[in-house]
């Protein structure tokens, strides 16, 4: 079975590294596997399975006649590769999958990545995906929330609820930055990660100001934020998010250490992990911190962390966008390193309820009832 992913790129972020799994997956079975991205291989974060292809559509992605031709060079990789299956991740990418397969005999399955009620993206693949998904042959949806989302906005006719997987132990690609470079040993760390390109999505101003409110009586404490172009960003947002932090009198006890490759060291240094998104759907980091044993807090948003955590079992939910009750629960958790422990060893059943073997066989599975059998 020739199988062809398609995603933006292979920089650092939840969809690229589940590409990652995926792929691998796959190919490790028996499968002739492509992976295909619309920017240069020499912006890559990731490594692929040495018995994956990597193509590159490289054209441009603005503009409706550039679109155009992105379709059209999407389309000659489909024939070229004579694919027997195309996975459009994303919505930008799933829509023009659907247009670039149309009429040839390849099976186009749609993925969509966060949770598409509330994901904002142009109101021209709004439309676009509610007319066309019901021309797909299969949609996966993270969560149950999505798919009852899809089904009843874009007829989809055949949708299946995979989650995430999660890798253990997990992969370490470069850089590699040592957490004492920002962590005294003597201090007490709050860890976030995600984008700081998407900070709105990633709530990181929210956890920021819940931070404040608590600081001032746990002196010892520090909060920690990494991912992609946390040193570096001059964007409005992250301009926005630094002045916040000098503004609340936080400067040293909240950092930016920006992309880091070892992030389970970085989970093993924390004392408590903290996901404040708005919106996700299915949160990859939460996922690899409580499987590194992580006491862990998150915003029950509408879908993913409530799929993943049991409250005050094996995490904290915290309802969305409450940010004295997310200052108060991180307050409870600093002061009972008891509490931490136990929320941190139940923590570690994400290892086997979201083991990639587990969960990326039912994609092969899913990818297999298209043609009639299971592989």
């Amino acid at each position: 079975m020739k199988v062809v992913i398609y995603v933006n790129s292979l920089t650092s972020g939840g969809a690229e590294r589940f590409v990652i799994y995926l792929a691998s997956y796959l190919a490790d079975c028996g499968e002739d596997v492509t992976v295909l991205t619309l920017k240069p291989t020499e912006i890559d974060y990731y490594e692929l399975n040495d018995k994956v292809r990597r193509l590159c559509l490289r054209t441009s992605s603005g503009g409706p006649f550039l679109k155009t031709r992105r379709c059209l060079a999407l389309r000659d990789v489909i024939k070229s590769e004579k694919a027997d299956v195309l996975i459009g991740i994303q919505t930008t990418n799933a829509v023009l999958s659907i247009l670039a397969a149309w009429g040839l005999p390849t099976k186009v399955v749609v993925c969509e990545r966060n949770y598409p009620a509330i994901n904002k993206v142009s109101w021209v693949y709004v439309l676009l995906r509610r007319l066309l998904y019901r021309f797909a042959d299969l949609s996966v949806a993270q969560t149950e929330r999505a798919a009852e989302w899809l089904k009843k906005n874009t007829k989809i006719r055949n949708i299946v609820v995979i989650p995430n997987p999660v890798s253990w132990p997990l992969p370490v690609v470069s850089p590699e930055v040592d957490p004492a470079l920002h962590i005294g040993p003597s201090d007490k760390c709050i860890l976030a990660v995600g984008s700081l390109r998407k900070i709105h999505q990633k709530g990181f101003d929210l956890l920021v100001r819940g931070f404040g409110m608590i600081a001032e009586h746990c002196p010892d404490w520090k909060l920690l934020i990494i991912g992609t172009d946390g040193k570096d960003n001059k964007s409005s947002q992250m301009l926005d998010l630094q002045s916040q932090v000098d503004e609340l009198g936080l400067a040293g006890r909240v950092c930016f250490p920006g992309r880091v490759g070892n992030v389970s060291d970085w989970y093993g240094r924390a004392d408590i992990f903290v996901l404040s998104s708005r919106y996700e759907g299915m949160p990859n980091v939460l996922l690899e911190a409580m499987a590194s044993g992580c006491a862990c807090v998150a915003f029950d948003c509408d879908t993913g962390p409530r799929e993943i955590i049991t409250h005050d079992s094996d995490g904290m939910l915290v309802p969305l966008g409450d940010v004295k009750s997310l200052a108060s629960t991180m307050d409870l958790l600093m002061h009972n390193a008891s509490r931490r422990a136990r929320l941190g060893k139940n923590a570690l059943s994400v290892r086997e309820r979201f083991a990639c073997e587990k969960v990326l066989s039912n994609w092969r599975k899913a990818i297999g009832s298209m043609f009639g059998d299971l592989l």
